[in-house]
């Protein structure tokens, strides 16, 4: 009988698991564009990542700016005027 392959379940580090989770961030917001799950989850994150570095400024630049975003960008796009033909 064929099973599927699955990847071993190995606990992570705590370094590890947050490249993972800022990966999967940064994979969903090439996707598409955030949604207004996605914006209140990061507003909801402000906070959650500790230090003086360059990511964790960042970071707490994108939560702000999340919960300062009352739709998504993609709602202001559809709402632009087509281009003159």
């Amino acid at each position: 009988m064929n099973r599927p392959l699955t990847a071993p379940e190995v606990p992570l580090a705590p370094e590890d698991e947050g490249r993972l989770q800022l990966y999967a961030l940064l994979a969903r917001l090439f996707a598409a564009g955030p949604d207004d799950g996605l914006l209140r989850a990061l507003a909801q994150s402000a906070g959650s990542l500790e230090g003086e570095g360059d990511l964790a400024q960042a970071w707490n630049e994108l939560t702000v700016a999340a919960a300062r975003t009352s739709m998504p960008l993609s709602s202001v796009w559809a709402r632009r005027p087509s281009a003159p033909t």
